[in-house]
């Protein structure tokens, strides 16, 4: 019995392999481990290469819908001019672009008539060699009436004005010039010359983020001296303009009447017949210049989505007896 037993434990005891299967077992699946993470790292890798190169297809054909949406709104802008000698919202311009279907993606679009804002290089009323050498007093005071109806400083006008204009002596009480920017933290220089950007009225003094935000849908920067449309400006603006309806703010509530009226039936040209309809029995001649029924500038805002990728442009175009041309283009942030 006992010989038995020593036989028997003697024999489990020198079984031959087991420690040989074991590490054996732990080998292949070390090795199955390595391969699983080099499988999902390739699979990994793999989806980021097909990412790329798609989100790398989207961003060429964004930019060529891009470009054919900028031919469409000339296009359209040139038909718009054979029709009519004057712009308004009931013109082919003002229609949306709809989402229209581009590979596995949308273009859409929209126009504004630049012209429909106050320009800030309206305040300039000569230039010299680049310069402005004196400030436009009727734009100005414009500008200051457009504050106000915002309920904003007017004062902030005078800023303005010293921004564009070519020497070093300060404008009114709220003027300023090198002196008080160089006090800024960091410093700089005022920039004497026209406004480039109509951004540019943050860095001007007494405009801050807030007050950037209520000017910026009033507000534009064109290349020249150009007159407000009165069939497409918003009531701040024509209420800024029309200085014959009286103070800025009491003029408002006739410049969101007429602004109704222009909507669906603008005026044909700038006459005793489209001053009647605006309920101004005395025009102010000289004010004229500053208004208009037809635009030159306008902005075309077009947006594609495809994939991944989205593009949103803004493009200043220049409508002329020459055609149109492009005057400038930007990427805007949603």
């Amino acid at each position: 019995m006992r010989r038995g037993i020593g036989n028997a434990y003697s024999g489990r005891r020198n079984r031959p392999g087991l420690p040989q299967r074991g590490v054996a077992l732990i080998t292949v699946l070390l090795i199955v481990a390595v391969l699983t993470a080099i499988v999902s790292r390739l699979s990994f890798s793999n989806q980021v290469w097909l990412r790329q190169v798609a989100n790398g297809t989207a961003l060429i054909q964004s930019g060529q819908a891009t470009r054919a949406a900028q031919d469409w709104a000339a296009i359209i802008l040139q038909e718009d001019r054979k029709k009519n000698d004057y712009d308004g919202y009931t013109d082919s311009w003002a229609r949306p672009l709809p989402p229209v279907p581009v590979g596995h993606g949308f273009v859409r679009g929209h126009m504004e008539d630049a012209q429909a804002r106050f320009n800030l290089n309206n305040l300039c009323g000569e230039i010299r060699n680049d310069r402005c050498s004196r400030p436009d007093l009727n734009a100005v005071e414009q500008f200051r009436r457009l504050l106000q109806v915002l309920d904003l400083n007017p004062d902030i006008a005078d800023a303005a004005v010293d921004w564009v204009d070519d020497n070093d002596d300060p404008a009114g009480i709220w003027g300023a010039e090198d002196g008080y920017y160089l006090g800024m933290n960091p410093p700089y220089l005022a920039a004497n010359r026209l406004f480039r950007d109509a951004a540019e009225l943050r860095l001007i003094r007494g405009v801050n983020r807030t007050t950037w935000r209520q000017l910026k849908p009033y507000v534009t920067a064109l290349p020249k001296q150009t007159p407000v449309n009165i069939n497409t400006a918003s009531p701040a603006v024509l209420a800024a303009v029309i200085t014959e309806w009286g103070p800025p703010r009491n003029s408002l509530s006739k410049a969101e009447g007429w602004s109704r009226i222009a909507g669906q039936n603008p005026c044909r040209a700038i006459n005793n017949d489209c001053y009647k309809r605006m309920d101004i029995d005395d025009p102010e001649l000289e004010q004229n210049i500053g208004r208009a029924a037809n635009s030159d500038f306008f902005m075309a805002r077009t947006q594609v989505d495809i994939g991944h990728v989205q593009r949103r442009m803004a493009t200043l175009y220049r409508r002329g007896n020459d055609g149109v041309s492009v005057i400038s283009q930007k990427r805007e942030l949603k």
